[in-house]
């Protein structure tokens, strides 16, 4: 299955009080362009540490602060469409930002594994509305979006999405694999039944669930021991009836 913007742009959010994460995406670089020139590029912006992967034309900054964060973005030229691009060494570089408040959509209710799936290989520009947009279009309507982020707020390429309704739930996972395609870029995204941690197996064994059957028809907890069991009770169709969780 595939999602497209067809003809439409998926909304960008500009906060008038946003609170950043002080990792910034930085793009377009020289593919030889090293983290201490990254550093140096950027000495204006207070204390700077730079990740950097050897040949790669992008990298990432951690900043002091989201003070210092919102200095860059004043010393960045803006496109139209509201782009940011620092120059560096005589090359318009893409500064890309991201807003704390672009990690989460709606109000969760009662328990997170009620209609919820994990979302897995996001584009690190995907915000919790465009998940929302996505999801609601394919599957039906969304209640709740969390983009799951690292140590310093910065999306990590997965979420969770929670739907109204247990059929929209099931329609999503059943796809499995939903390609999105996107004036900027094209990704084959995961859909797999969040797996809450803390659930007792299903079966009443006395142990915690390490996993969740991701078969739309059953969606019971279980420990490694009882889905193998589980599994081989399976009269047919035994690997529709895989583990997903803490493997």
């Amino acid at each position: 299955m595939t999602w497209s913007e067809r003809g439409y742009q998926l909304p960008r959010r500009h906060h008038q009080d946003a609170t950043y994460s002080r990792k910034v995406f930085i793009g377009g670089l020289p593919p030889d362009f090293d983290s201490a020139k990254l550093v140096q590029s950027f000495q204006g912006c207070g204390s700077v540490r730079a990740i950097k992967k050897p040949g790669k034309g992008h990298a990432y900054i951690i900043l002091e602060s989201n003070d210092h964060v919102k200095s860059l973005l004043s010393r960045c030229q803006r496109s139209v469409s509201g782009d940011f691009y620092f120059s560096i060494v005589g090359r318009a570089t893409q500064v890309i930002p991201w807003a704390e408040q672009d990690s989460e959509w709606g109000t969760e209710f009662t328990s997170p594994r009620t209609n919820t799936i994990f979302v897995g290989a996001l584009h690190g520009q995907t915000t919790a509305e465009h998940v929302k947009i996505i999801m609601e279009d394919r599957f039906g309507q969304v209640r709740f979006v969390k983009i799951d982020t690292d140590s310093y707020n910065y999306p990590n390429g997965s979420a969770r999405v929670q739907f109204v309704f247990h059929e929209s739930y099931c329609a999503a996972i059943n796809v499995n694999i939903l390609r999105v395609v996107t004036k900027d870029y094209e990704r084959n995204i995961q859909l797999e039944p969040f797996f809450e941690k803390n659930i007792p197996c299903s079966r009443r064994c006395g142990s915690m669930s390490s996993v969740i059957c991701r078969h739309y028809l059953c969606l019971q907890y279980f420990c490694r021991a009882c889905h193998r069991i589980h599994q081989n009770q399976q009269s047919e169709n035994r690997d529709l009836h895989k583990p997903i969780g803490l493997l």
